[in-house]
């Protein structure tokens, strides 16, 4: 077959064509139609209807997911105790949708005025009801919280745009937050682990608890202090994995560990770095699915399926500067890592966070709080080195301090002399410093030891050559004999400080068996 033949046929065989059953001349397929364009993002307007009479409206930012239940932390609280804790969630995802959070009496979606003709006649109300997927909502949509008598009314929403100055949410004003937002919702949308990052106080733990909501995980939250986890690897097993009727004196009912606790949902492990060295091999082979899982006086042939959970770490100080072994670190980062904001790079969100923990404080509906525009002001321009944990325990005693001053106990304005008298006594207290970034935090091995000489040698600049004997004893008494972690403080290769001390004549750490 002549170039040219052979040209013309390949051609021929990577076009797309049709041919109909009469042997028509083959033609081109027609284009397919352009995908339709994503939804604006448009603010939305909802009226929740609490079981015992009282409506409250709010309007919804599209930049941020909102939670709703009975407890006072969610975003829209019910008033029923019908509903879960946390019930569902409310966010933007290509237009308003809503998603049930594994509550305990379900969520049903119907039409309002469907709903009010049989809250009053008692007939039949025709709504789906929501499993693990999002459910899109439509103006004169009803959400139904657990019962018919407590509901989210889905009003007309607002032009669509950008997030505007008097949107219903304030606590996000700020870019920072927004970007907060963006991040933790396109993590929601899958199942790798996050890091989370930021200083202490600043809302890591609120932010695992907002995503685990929002991703509709049918399974549980459980939240792991690292830093209280027990040392011994016989407590360790048993507090991680659980252990058996009798697996020791005292063990006198089996007991589920925290990691089977959070089967099908999110373990969220607080203060990573500070998980002590016995309980990382643990952890590494949660996260790489590997290894015994065994319960605590289990036989061998009783391993459990490992569970299917998401993984959350949360840091308020550089990984590299903890005591974490090398693997489980990069092993911890390789999913999402979104950074949590200081409130010094969120100052317009403090007024909105303010009136925010002035409501979950008060708790009684009868009780009407508020606080003087004086005092938003004093709060905004205040220096929070404790962040938002700071905001909040300031916002709770000025309210009790107002309560106590209020002539009848029902109308209570949080004042600027208020604000101004317990911003006194944090300063004396605590100072007026701004909160230092995520990675200046020290940690507290750092903060034990004494300054050392190896701390002046820079990395990238050392010589191996001019290294000295005190200086490679001291880099592996700081790193407790970790001879990769030594060499890489001294900015050199392993193989490299092995041979420094072989000549120096310093002895290698024997192995673990």
């Amino acid at each position: 077959m002549s170039t040219r033949a052979a040209r013309k046929r390949a051609g021929n065989q990577g076009e797309e064509r049709t041919v109909n059953h009469r042997g028509a001349k083959p033609r081109a397929l027609e284009p397919e139609p352009a995908p339709p364009p994503p939804a604006a993002r448009a603010a939305l307007r909802v009226r929740v209807h609490h079981e015992h009479g009282g409506v409250d409206e709010h309007e919804l930012s599209p930049w941020r997911a909102y939670t709703f239940g009975r407890v006072a932390s969610a975003d829209l609280l019910v008033d029923t105790e019908r509903a879960s804790r946390m019930h569902g969630t409310l966010l933007f995802h290509d237009g308003w949708v809503v998603a049930d959070a594994n509550s305990t009496n379900g969520t049903l979606v119907g039409r309002a005025d469907e709903l009010r003709r049989s809250l009053a006649d008692d007939s039949v109300l025709h709504a789906a009801r929501l499993g693990s997927e999002r459910h899109p909502l439509l103006p004169g949509d009803a959400v139904l919280v657990g019962t018919r008598r407590a509901w989210i009314e889905v009003l007309e929403p607002a032009a669509p745009g950008e997030p505007r100055e008097h949107d219903g949410d304030d606590t996000a004003r700020s870019e920072a937050a927004r970007t907060l937002a963006r991040a933790l919702e396109s993590a929601a949308r899958h199942r790798r682990s996050v890091l989370l990052i930021g200083p202490s106080g600043a809302g890591k733990t609120h932010a695992a608890e907002h995503l685990h909501a929002i991703a509709g995980a049918r399974g549980r939250l459980v939240v792991v202090n690292c830093a209280g986890l027990p040392s011994d690897p016989t407590q360790l097993r048993s507090v991680l994995f659980g252990h058996t009727k009798g697996a020791f004196t005292g063990a006198l009912t089996a007991l589920q560990g925290l990691v089977f606790a959070a089967d099908g949902g999110t373990l969220l492990l607080d203060e990573v770095e500070s998980l002590h060295p016995a309980a990382q091999g643990f952890l590494l082979d949660v996260i790489e699915g590997r290894g015994a899982l065994l319960p605590l006086g289990a036989a061998p042939h009783e391993q459990p399926a490992p569970p299917a959970l998401r993984i959350i770490a949360a840091a308020k100080t550089r990984l590299a500067a903890s005591t974490l072994r090398a693997d489980l670190q990069f092993r911890l980062g390789a999913g999402d890592i979104i950074r949590v904001p200081s409130l010094v790079d969120r100052r317009a969100d403090i007024p909105g966070l303010a009136r925010r923990f002035l409501g979950d404080a008060t708790g009684n509906a009868a009780q009407r709080t508020r606080f003087a525009p004086e005092a938003l002001a004093l709060l905004q321009d205040a220096r929070w080195p404790g962040e938002l944990r700071q905001l909040r325990g300031v916002v709770e005693a000025c309210r009790h301090a107002a309560c106590e001053r209020a002539d009848d106990g029902v109308h209570v304005v949080v004042t600027a002399g208020l604000v101004r008298e317990r911003l006194a006594l944090e300063h004396a207290m605590y100072g007026d410093e701004g909160s230092r970034d995520w990675d200046d935090q020290p940690t507290s091995h750092d903060a034990r030891r004494p300054p050392s000489m190896v701390d002046a040698i820079g990395a990238p600049s050392c010589n191996p050559h001019r290294l000295t004997d005190s200086q490679v004893r001291e880099a592996l008494l700081v790193e407790r004999g970790n001879i990769e972690r030594a060499a890489r403080r001294l900015g050199i290769a392993r193989r490299t400080l092995m041979a420094k001390m072989d000549r120096f004549g310093v002895d290698r750490p024997l192995r673990r068996r």
